[in-house]
């Protein structure tokens, strides 16, 4: 009966320092955001702020999914943290930052983790969820040079123009259809031939 009772205490003292240890785990992972100089919304202790999302979906529907974090940019500056758990995410619109994450130290920040929330349209796949060995075959690597001797600025100078063609037909052609009687117009308007004609 004794030898029970050792190992009940036992037990209950590992489990006590394991929610210990996650208490503190917790208080430090949250603390990270203030120490690295960034504001954003005060995380839920158990969940982060995953709440907001599903709060703001359940508020205005799934269609606006891709407009909450540009939503909380409005609230919380260009660049915040995001608590999804207990995983501090950097959200940021400078173009600094962005040039840092994309070009200057792009190794260092492939093979992101997906999340259900961003794999609709307009996120789906993107090169930073691409690891080493990428869904078809392709590391981000030989993805990137690929692409950047396809995208040299000569290369660049020289799409403008028909870019800038595309964009004035583009909305030329919304013009025109936002200046009839019925002013309003839906989602399903198919939007390829208003960029060709």
């Amino acid at each position: 009966y004794q030898e029970l009772q050792m190992i009940i205490l036992l037990l209950f003292t590992i489990l006590l320092a394991l929610v210990f240890y996650e208490i503190g785990s917790r208080i430090k992972i949250f603390r990270l955001r203030s120490q690295l100089g960034l504001t954003g919304p005060p995380p839920h202790f158990l969940h982060g702020n995953i709440d907001l999302y599903y709060e703001m979906i359940r508020k205005n529907g799934a269609v606006m999914a891709p407009q909450i974090l540009p939503t909380l940019m409005k609230q919380y500056g260009s660049t915040f943290g995001f608590y999804r758990g207990t995983t501090l995410e950097i959200c940021t619109s400078d173009p600094e930052i962005i040039k840092e994450v994309f070009i200057t130290k792009f190794s260092s920040f492939v093979d992101r983790k997906s999340n259900a929330l961003m794999k609709g349209f307009p996120m789906q796949e993107t090169l930073l969820n691409i690891g080493q060995v990428g869904p078809h075959g392709v590391g981000w690597r030989e993805l990137r040079s690929t692409v950047s001797a396809i995208f040299t600025p000569a290369k660049s100078r020289k799409m403008h123009a028909l870019a800038a063609d595309s964009i004035k037909t583009f909305l030329a052609n919304l013009s025109e259809i936002t200046r009839g009687e019925n002013k309003t117009w839906t989602y399903s308007v198919n939007m390829q031939p208003l960029w060709w004609t």
